[in-house]
């Protein structure tokens, strides 16, 4: 009789991918909810009102918040996509995509408190590792397993 292999090396790349992934956006998350004063005073230094640097400075924090829940949702669903979760791979591809979305439009309001290239190659890895969990070689694993 002979042992299960295990996951395909496709779908390896792509856990890995989105475990590194889920650890930038949980720390891009930290960092944006703690920059807020120098943010806010980043804001008043251009010429904005205290009011508006106040709503940005919410605006970030909130949007920080959720960028580590989305990485926590990633990391804590990872072992069941390796093992062949169909749900998990569903839900950890909508959490990406939902990630894709909320950056491009943090990008367009300039409420990014790094710099926009590690957004943007962030999701560039998110979306590289979705596409990757489809391929056929990945859908082979997912399609033997019962959950």
């Amino acid at each position: 009789m002979t042992e299960p292999q295990g996951p395909p090396r496709v779908l390896t790349v792509a856990v890995v991918a989105w475990a590194i992934g889920a650890m930038a956006l949980i720390a891009l998350g930290l960092i944006g909810f703690t920059s807020g004063s120098d943010l806010r005073q980043a804001y008043l230094d251009q010429g904005m009102s205290s009011d508006s640097a106040n709503s940005y400075v919410s605006f970030v924090r909130t949007l920080s918040v959720v960028l580590a829940l989305l990485g926590l949702v990633i990391a804590a669903l990872l072992g069941a996509v390796r093992d062949g979760g169909r749900v998990a791979r569903r839900i950890v591809v909508g959490v990406s995509g939902l990630f894709a979305a909320v950056s491009f439009v943090s990008l367009a309001a300039g409420a990014v408190p790094v710099p926009p290239l590690i957004v943007v190659a962030l999701i560039v890895l998110l979306v590289v590792a979705s596409v990757l969990s489809y391929r056929p070689a990945a859908g082979a694993w997912f399609a033997r397993a019962r959950t």
